[in-house]
């Protein structure tokens, strides 16, 4: 590390009133490790220190407010300061800072770091009939808050305490926490369904939280003649009443003879979709289902045939891989969307992210590679189906299969022309 070339005066406050937070304690670490040389800030809020320059991380901690981290770039040699324009704004990022310092050896920095006081609640757990629920194991997720405009989403380890229980009575308290936003829960109790929901931290007074029995369903998948339809996977909607509530893929698939049993979550959840490689994803509405659900799969007879060209030039591109993308299909709640990405594949329901895990890993959509000529067939594709075209040293394009089931596509040589 280079020799001393700045000092840092912090001053913390408190990010709701302004007000100075005398006795905080301020910790330094350099490069992610801890170092020596913190301290505790004054009456009027204050602290300095010399540093070095490099990458250091500032935190402040007090009774009663949430502990805050600002982390630094110190440069030397050079009697310039640039610090971001966010410096000084009351509404920036309330755990997390950060800004760039350039300056001379001897110059001091003035920085402050609002800390917010910490909100406490307490939340009860109860069934269907308002009866508390003992022992439920509460996981805390991320906490979402609106700054600017813009929404932010953190999940800083040591922030909060990741897991909680209820008590004999149903109650479990948060506490340590920026009173503003939601934060994430997930609900779990052996007989009860899983539910994941979004309390309000800004809320007043103690929070209810519902839990209903799991509802088990079990039935059959056949196709159009009655054969049974192994290896079908399912998803459904927990919770529609829940803002962020997501689609959820049950584990597990249908058998060699087309079975299935599993719990499908909250009596309240409604969609449920069924799909297997080759058929027609198929919806469900559980709120007007039977407890045994007998599926019928239609088979996908879409068929896209064509052919892949190279450049500009259009020479015939053999070894591309042309692949199942997505699929549109009508659902409970609108249209819903199956999209498959690299690293598996992803639900995507009125333009937001609502579910994920259809696939196994390793597991690929249903794919062909095209020949020597460049053409290729694909068969098996369902109704709005969308198709991927690849090929190592060139773009990737997907495109919506055609009314006519034909398509040439020329994909663009990367570097080249």
């Amino acid at each position: 590390m280079e020799a001393a070339s700045a000092r840092i005066r912090v001053r913390v406050l408190n990010r709701a009133g302004g007000e100075p937070v005398a006795g905080a304690s301020v910790a330094l670490a350099w490069g992610g490790r801890p170092s020596p040389g913190g301290g505790t800030t004054d009456a009027r809020g204050e602290w300095a220190a010399d540093v070095e320059a490099g990458p250091w991380g500032i935190s402040a901690a007090a009774p009663g407010f949430v502990p805050t981290r600002m982390d630094c770039m110190f440069r030397a040699n050079r009697a310039q300061m640039d610090v971001g324009e966010d410096e000084g704004a009351p509404d920036t990022m309330p755990i997390y800072d950060e800004f760039r310092v350039t300056a001379a050896p001897g110059m001091e920095t003035a920085r402050d770091i609002r800390v917010s006081p910490a909100g406490r609640m307490t939340c009860r757990v109860v069934n269907a009939a308002g009866i508390p629920i003992a022992g439920v194991s509460v996981a805390r997720g991320p906490q979402t808050l609106r700054i600017r405009e813009c929404t932010f989403s953190f999940d800083d380890e040591g922030y909060l305490p990741g897991e909680f229980r209820t008590d004999s009575e149903g109650r479990f308290n948060l506490e340590g926490f920026i009173p503003e936003g939601t934060l994430r829960l997930s609900l779990r109790h052996p007989g009860l369904a899983p539910r994941d929901v979004d309390v309000d931290l800004a809320g007043k007074g103690e929070q209810t939280l519902r839990m209903t029995e799991a509802r088990p369903l079990a039935g059959s998948v056949t196709d159009a003649f009655g054969r049974p339809v192994p290896n079908v996977r399912f998803l459904f909607r927990t919770d529609l009443s829940d803002v962020g509530a997501s689609l959820k893929a049950l584990p597990g698939t249908t058998d060699e003879l087309g079975r299935f049993a599993f719990e499908a979550g909250e009596a309240g959840s409604r969609m449920l979709v069924a799909w297997a490689p080759g058929h027609v994803p198929t919806t469900f509405d559980l709120s007007k289902s039977p407890a045994r659900l007998n599926i019928t799969l239609q088979a996908a007879t879409g068929k896209l045939q064509g052919r892949v060209l190279s450049g500009k030039a259009g020479v015939p591109l053999a070894g591309a891989r042309v692949t199942l993308s997505r699929m549109v299909f009508p659902g409970a709640e609108g249209h819903v969307e199956l999209a498959f990405y690299e690293l598996g594949a992803w639900w995507r329901e009125n333009e937001e992210i609502r579910g994920y895990g259809v696939l196994s890993e390793g597991e690929v959509p249903p794919s062909t590679v095209t020949a020597e000529d460049g053409t290729f067939t694909l068969e098996g594709l369902p109704p709005g189906a969308s198709v991927n075209v690849s090929h190592e040293g060139h773009g990737t394009q997907e495109i919506v299969v055609p009314a006519s089931g034909t398509l040439e596509v020329r994909l663009g040589i990367l570097g080249g022309e």
